[in-house]
This record gives C-alpha cells, structure tokens and sequence, in this order.
C-alpha cells in the first residue's frame, strides 16, 4: 500500500483525524501566518466548517464541476456522475475512487494539491460527491 493509500485508509477509518487534517490545511493555507495549536474545535463543529466549506466551493464552481462531473466522458462513455450513480454501493470502492481521484489530481484546479488527500477523502467519504451528483443535471 503506498504512503498516500496508507493516510486515506487512515482518514476513512477516523473521522476526527480526518477533520482535523483539514481544519488545520484550510486554515494554514488561508492565515500562513498561524501558529498551529493543540485546540481543535469538536467533531460537530468541524463538520458544520466542513459543511459551509463544501457549499462555499460548491457555489462558487458549479459550472466546472458540471464540466467535469457531467461533459467529460469517462472511458467508460459515461460521465462521472452517471458512473457513480451506478457503482457507488460497492463497499471498497470508497478508498479505490479516492485515490484515483487524488492519483489524477481531478479536482485539483479547485484545491491546493499540498492537502488534496485529506479534502477529496472528506468530499468523497461525506457524501459531498454524492450531493456535486444530486445537485447537477447530468443526463443518463
């Protein structure tokens, strides 16, 4: 297992650690100037942040991820979305589409890639991808 699939199976297997990488990445990369402290907020009020972060995002790029969840074809000839719809019940596949999705950098024009693990395991695993597919009108 390579280092990034390590720290995703870790990420997948303990919501708070997974959390709080991503407070500490938003934060770091929006006030570089902090000192990182042992205080976190708790889980609930992280994922209320995680929340508003997800919307925010979302809001602001509809249109690219209609682009790439719904235009672009997949080898496959289906979108994204359509592909996800379709497969998303298979239990390990949380994990494999997380790396794929880091491996190929798909969000990456939206994220900063030094914590593009920890965001995509949060966008995936909290079913954010799930809501990118739902709120979109994808064809299939």
């Amino acid at each position: 297992m390579t280092t990034q699939a390590a720290l995703i199976d870790s990420y997948l297997h303990d919501e708070t650690r997974l959390l709080h990488d991503w407070y500490q990445q938003v934060q770091l990369h929006q006030h570089p100037d902090l000192e990182p402290i042992a205080t976190f907020p708790t889980l609930e009020e992280l994922q209320a942040m995680a929340k508003v972060w997800w919307q925010h995002l979302y809001s602001k790029n509809k249109q690219f991820f209609e682009d790439a969840f719904c235009k672009q074809p997949l080898l496959t000839g289906e979108s994204a979305c359509v592909w996800w719809q379709r497969i998303r019940k298979e239990s390990k596949l949380y994990q494999d589409l997380i790396v794929a999705i880091v491996d190929e950098l798909l969000l990456s024009p939206l994220l900063e890639t030094r914590h593009l693990a920890v965001t995509v395991t949060l966008i995936v695993s909290s079913h954010f991808l799930d809501r990118i597919c739902e709120g979109l009108n994808c064809d299939g």
